[in-house]
């Protein structure tokens, strides 16, 4: 009876997981990357209207905006903890890039100033992600090993549950 019990927790919680899923869906993915390409030539025409320096900066800024949507989709679509982690260096890369082009405005110590904050404040963001994924990964290794332990159904339902916690 335990076992039944046990069991049916873990059919639970496996369906749950999949109900809950962040994935978006082969359609969904493909509707958003197509809609980031489309806004993303709509932005670049729009950048003809410029020149120079206010050209270069619009067409990063478009370019930077696809990037972190394209990124944002993918991790929604795939819904792992690499994915959303891999999105969130790919969108720290792009604002990384913007800034360098925001900073190209500048002349001289400015430019540099400008260029060493902006340096100071990609490697803290990307110093943090990977903390964060480090931790996360430890963790995920630490309940598995305690899943390990277990046996049977007890370590099916400590890997669903751990699964659906670390979303692996």
């Amino acid at each position: 009876m335990i076992n039944l019990r046990f069991l049916l927790l873990a059919a639970a919680l496996f369906i749950l997981n999949a109900c809950t899923t962040n994935s978006l869906g082969d359609a969904k993915y493909k509707a958003a990357i197509a809609r980031a390409h489309e806004d993303h030539m709509i932005a670049l025409r729009n950048c003809e209207q410029f020149s120079g320096d206010a050209k270069s900066m619009c067409r990063t800024e478009a370019n930077t905006a696809q990037i972190k949507t394209v990124a944002t989709a993918k991790a929604e679509n795939l819904g792992t903890t690499e994915a959303l982690t891999q999105a969130e260096l790919d969108n720290v890369e792009a604002d990384w890039t913007l800034a360098k082009e925001r900073c190209n405005a500048f002349g001289g110590d400015t430019k540099t100033d400008c260029l060493a904050k902006a340096r100071a404040a990609f490697d803290a963001s990307f110093a943090e992600i990977k903390a964060n994924a480090n931790k996360q990964d430890a963790e995920w290794k630490s309940a598995v090993a305690q899943c390990a332990e277990l046996a049977g159904t007890y370590r099916s339902t400590c890997m669903a549950e751990a699964r659906a916690r670390y979303g692996r």
